[in-house]
């Protein structure tokens, strides 16, 4: 669809990403809404619906999947020590990488400021991992601009992992539970993957 016609374009100027929002934007309005205009991923809505979608495919055929968090770490240092223009070009470079570290079945998506979800379908936790550290890796070795001045210096991301089925088999639950193991990875310092571990 329209979307995921954006989505795999790859690398482009933000000006030829506006224009193919504001075209779709013309032909479907609803859809041009569930797309982020900065890195042109799908958004937190698109992602609600895909989830609907996927736990619902999940429980029919049983083929569970990974939801994962990604977070920059210490982004808001970063942010106002250099500037939103600078933050915003690396919240696009992070979208960036992502998306070049994933299968076309998976779904990227920002879900607020700093903060992305990503979607695999039938997809375990052990191969979720492998995913996320990648990205990780990835992350953690460009040379971002200025990154100098933050703890290790370099910029980080760090993700936590909820598998449908395994950890719960509410969607509803799933970015609640993502939410819970994020905030243990920041406790332990970032810069780590982390699944997540259930109530105590």
């Amino acid at each position: 669809n329209d979307i995921e016609n954006i989505y795999f374009k790859g690398n482009f100027e933000k000006s030829s990403l506006l224009e193919e929002i504001y075209r779709l934007e013309k032909i479907d309005p609803d859809r041009a809404r569930m797309v982020d205009r900065l890195t042109g991923l799908p958004n937190y809505r698109y992602l609600k619906n895909r989830i609907s979608e996927e736990s619902s495919r999940a429980d029919r055929y049983d083929r569970p999947f990974s939801l994962v968090m990604l977070d920059i770490d210490n982004f808001r240092q970063y942010n106002e020590a250099n500037g939103s223009i600078i933050g915003d070009a690396s919240i696009k470079k992070v979208g960036d990488l992502v998306k070049k570290s994933l299968r076309r079945c998976d779904i990227a998506t920002r879900y607020v400021d700093d903060k992305y979800f990503l979607m695999l379908p039938e997809t375990g936790k052990s191969a979720a991992m492998t995913v996320a550290e990648k990205i990780r890796i990835a992350v953690e070795q460009f040379p971002f601009p200025y990154q100098e001045d933050l703890p290790g210096s370099s910029l980080t991301i760090s993700a936590s992992i909820v598998h449908y089925s395994e950890d719960t088999n509410d969607h509803d639950e799933l970015v609640i539970h993502a939410q819970s193991a994020m905030a243990e990875a920041k406790k332990n310092g970032g810069n780590t993957v982390v699944f997540y571990k259930g109530q105590a």
